[in-house]
């Protein structure tokens, strides 16, 4: 998993055997693997088909002949019959390997050209000085770096603590992905104004009792730190016009109008 070395996912072709390769399929993205291919025995019941049109411009889904039922019969034959399988199988590996590694090779000069980071003066930047991260696992990187010709992947400690926020370790990163992907999967996109669902209100619970604890009474959800404070800047000069009696012609047209609107309905 460190390395993202590229995973073979043995699947099922018993029946049953469609929704157990699945979850294992769906549980090692979860994780953070890259599978590459799903290979699994012909049982005569097709669920390489149904797998291949799940899995669609994903991995490939390749079929073996099925396995001799006698651990004593000699394989020869259908290791024979199954070589071209195997030699789709390496194809595969190999076709992974080299896309991951000419991306990887391109992104320090692509991220010179069209990223533009915060708190960096991008001319003290030289392209050879740019961290290609591949993956994080618990508290280090896998930094990809090229040195004398030599392309190597090494494990770099996350000291930055991600602009001043403690990561997450694995077991929670694991946790955090399932959730998410739960939460993805039950609600996709949902507005939020007069409305409410059980994840909106079961967090809001838990900071009021939490960091909110004897202080704060209600909350208010925004996705980044910065529009956080703007927001609470906001709030704050809002109320302190309207406890003070302070209230600008552009504030009182609103409001009328809101009034209006209120008894309309």
């Amino acid at each position: 998993r460190h390395f993202r070395l590229p995973t073979i996912l043995v699947g099922d072709g018993r029946l049953g055997g469609i929704s157990g390769t699945l979850s294992a399929y769906e549980t090692l993205l979860l994780r953070g693997y890259d599978v590459s291919a799903v290979i699994l025995e012909d049982c005569g019941l097709s669920n390489d088909k149904f797998l291949l049109s799940y899995l669609r411009n994903r991995v490939p889904v390749l079929v073996l002949p099925p396995i001799p039922e006698d651990p004593s019969d000699d394989l020869t034959d259908w290791f024979s019959e199954s070589s071209s399988v195997f030699g789709l199988l390496e194809d595969a590996l190999r076709s992974f390997h080299l896309k991951r590694i000419q991306r990887l090779n391109s992104m320090q000069r692509k991220s010179k050209d069209l990223l533009w980071w915060p708190f960096t003066q991008h001319n003290l930047v030289p392209v050879d000085c740019v961290t290609v991260i591949d993956s994080r696992c618990g508290e280090s990187f896998s930094a990809y770096k090229v040195k004398d010709n030599k392309m190597m992947m090494i494990p770099q400690f996350d000291a930055c603590a991600s602009w001043w926020t403690q990561g997450p370790d694995s077991k929670l990163q694991i946790e955090l992905a399932r959730d998410m992907g739960y939460a993805a999967a039950r609600y996709g996109h949902v507005m939020f104004p007069e409305n409410a669902h059980e994840p909106a209100l079961r967090c809001a619970e838990l900071l009021l009792g939490g960091i909110g604890k004897d202080w704060a009474s209600r909350v208010y959800y925004s996705d980044n730190g910065s529009t956080a404070i703007e927001i609470a800047l906001k709030m704050a000069f809002r109320k302190f016009s309207l406890d003070r009696g302070i209230l600008l012609d552009s504030d009182k047209s609103i409001t009328n109008e809101r009034n209006i609107q209120l008894k309309v309905c």
